[in-house]
């Protein structure tokens, strides 16, 4: 199979970019989104750009061709929006948000875009018993144009002053009806921070949990310093999730927990498996538990190469993750790319955690998700002194539990966020404010370049579902060979090597 070049991505944007402007231009305006999704799905998965001012201006061409604007005149202040393609449990910073809200008393309409989607149960019922929410959502099948037509209607018979976006980085639909509205302030909670997102030239402001999301958004999104709004957030305590149980363990076994997306441990040399290693090495008495993912080969083969892997555990996808942080011990963040959510979980536990990262690749820092009242944690550079690190957590118990008290201090708390977010939104003034990350742009694409070429071709899946691979023939230097060796990996590569997903925190 030949492998992509960044040449090749660029040029099968740019292809789905013509598309959507010859759709347009021939008012086909329904084909012409699906190739604005379409791309903005790729760039998303590659990042070889953060945002394209052709692809939201075509966009707004669009709405402006099928929908009627409207003019909020007096907004009320104590009304939000929140206008959300995902209301999961325990994923994302919808009920974040949500609380936020509640927590002072406003009024809020919850459009949720995800058509025929199911929202999460614990977010449905706190909605529901929150007496000031309205809950729209849509039927499978709507037209997307006549959905957005309907938010602009709800929205504009509501007159909020704030309009949230909780969104995946395609959705098109809630851009074209923000467009249409004028009055109310619009808020982008910046889930997908390190990545490409439409909608950078719909919005007033973007609300940023750490300074890598800040940086990107200044740097590459063309976002001004006074539309930054730092604002980290804090994890969610699982509502109805009961504890599943745990794998047999020594009593006196240290259970070090880590866990998240499979392609968050895949590459670099597996780096990732030789540090399981090393802990496992520290004493006998050290499992691992692994959770975020079902039983899959390409796991097991790597477990396999290394000492001590009969003290492995995998224990799947965990609803109840509140619980297997309380009775784990030390939290071990992946690499190479870190999981934010799963390290301030155990910071909300009190858990210290054993991170390690590049020299440089401020992305995977974990002390921007965990640091944000006191400086006192940093992931480590260098695997001999993370080997240190680990072997005394692993046998001082009294050292164990005071640095993850220091962590559990520093972080976010539903209290600080709810305060934050009225201060926030009240002034448009970040509350907190961050020095500018150095970020090597280029290390980032090829590290998902690498991932779509060794671990399953899954963009190239994605793609191929709505373009099919005749969207490939009209790119240069596609021929029929390469075109073949495309097919056959994207029908031969099983499914569980995959790595895509949009939530990255």
């Amino acid at each position: 199979m030949k492998h992509y070049t960044r040449q090749d991505i660029e040029n099968i944007y740019g292809d789905l970019m013509k598309s959507a402007h010859t759709n347009y231009a021939r008012y086909r305006l329904g084909d012409a989104l699906i190739d604005i999704e379409t791309a903005a799905n790729w760039a998303y998965n590659f990042n070889h750009i953060y945002t394209d001012e052709d692809a939201e201006q075509l966009l707004m061409q669009i709405g402006e061709m099928a929908i009627e604007p409207v003019q909020i005149e007096k907004p009320k202040s104590d009304h939000c929006v929140l206008i959300d393609s995902f209301l999961l449990d325990n994923r994302g910073l919808s009920q974040q948000y949500l609380r936020a809200m509640m927590a002072n008393n406003m009024h809020i309409l919850v459009v949720y875009t995800n058509a025929g989607g199911a929202i999460g149960k614990d977010t449905l019922c706190e909605l529901k018993a929150y007496d000031k929410t309205e809950i729209v959502t849509f039927t499978k099948g709507i037209d997307k144009f006549e959905e957005a037509k309907q938010i602009v209607k709800l929205i504009k018979a509501f007159s909020p002053a704030h309009i949230f976006l909780h969104l995946t980085p395609w959705d098109t639909i809630a851009l074209m009806a923000c467009h249409a509205i004028k009055g109310p302030k619009v808020y982008q909670i910046n889930l997908t921070d390190h990545a490409y997102w439409l909608g950078a030239r719909f919005i007033d402001y973007s609300l940023e949990f750490r300074p890598y999301g800040m940086t990107v958004s200044l740097e590459k999104r063309g976002l001004r310093r006074e539309q930054i709004l730092g604002l980290p957030y804090y994890p969610i305590t699982p509502v109805s999730a009961d504890f599943a149980g745990l794998p047999d363990m020594p009593d006196d076994a240290v259970k070090v927990f880590t866990g998240g997306s499979l392609y968050k441990m895949l590459g670099k040399d597996d780096i990732f498996f030789r540090i399981m290693e090393i802990i496992l090495g520290i004493a006998p008495n050290v499992y691992i538990m692994v959770a975020g993912f079902n039983e899959d080969q390409h796991f097991d083969e790597k477990v396999c190469t290394i000492r001590g892997k009969e003290r492995v555990l995998q224990i799947g996808v965990r609803k109840d993750i509140d619980s297997v942080f309380e009775r784990c011990d030390i939290y071990l963040g992946t690499y190479p790319m870190a999981g934010g959510l799963m390290s301030q979980y155990a910071a909300k536990h009190g858990k210290p955690i054993i991170a390690y990262h590049d020299e440089g690749d401020v992305m995977n820092e974990v002390g921007e998700v965990i640091n944000h009242y006191n400086h006192d944690f940093h992931s480590f550079t260098s695997l001999e002194e993370m080997s240190r690190y680990a072997e005394r957590l692993v046998r001082d118990l009294e050292y164990r539990k005071s640095q993850g008290q220091v962590l559990h201090d520093g972080m976010m708390t539903a209290k600080r966020f709810n305060s934050a977010f009225m201060a926030t939104i009240s002034g448009q003034k970040s509350q907190f404010k961050w020095n500018p990350d150095e970020i090597d742009y280029d290390s980032f694409f090829e590290r998902y370049l690498d991932l779509e070429n060794n671990n399953g071709f899954c963009t190239t899946r994605s793609l191929v579902r709505t373009q099919k691979l005749g969207v490939f023939s009209k790119v240069k230097g596609y021929n029929k060979n390469k075109l073949e060796a495309i097919s056959y990996a994207i029908k031969n590569t099983p499914p569980t090597a995959c790595y895509g997903g949009c939530y990255h925190v």
